[in-house]
């Protein structure tokens, strides 16, 4: 189990290959440079993270920014599978995109649909 656990884990080689040639985190360098390299990072932010990470509110920031469904946290990300933004959630769930064969997809469409029920009884 340790094995196949430890065999997800990205390898830091291959993070450092994806960075930029000359990418420096060093806490001596000026607050513009350290931020652009942190920034050459791709963030992938969970809530989980606010309690384990210093950079968690930096990722959370860009996250949003983003409308990554990440932000949402990783079980509601796990659940809307290939859906990555909040946009294209909204768009599937009102019937503009995806594949109503995608049981991501049919679910947010039902709950538009309930949603749209629910508030229809209401305003009568």
């Amino acid at each position: 189990m340790t094995a196949r656990q430890l065999a997800r884990l990205t390898r830091v080689e291959d993070i450092a290959d994806a960075l930029p040639e000359g990418t420096c985190f060093s806490p001596e360098l000026p607050a513009a440079e350290l931020t652009a390299a942190v920034e050459s990072v791709p963030a992938a932010y969970a809530p989980e993270c606010l309690s384990t990470c210093e950079l968690a509110f930096h990722c959370r920031t860009r996250s949003r920014e983003a409308g990554a469904v990440t932000s949402l946290g990783r079980p509601v990300r796990a659940e809307l599978g290939g859906l990555a933004t909040v946009a294209d959630v909204l768009a599937a769930a009102r019937g503009e995109t995806g594949d109503p064969a995608d049981p991501a997809v049919a679910a947010l469409r039902r709950a538009a649909a309930l949603r749209a029920e629910a508030l229809e009884a209401a305003c009568r």
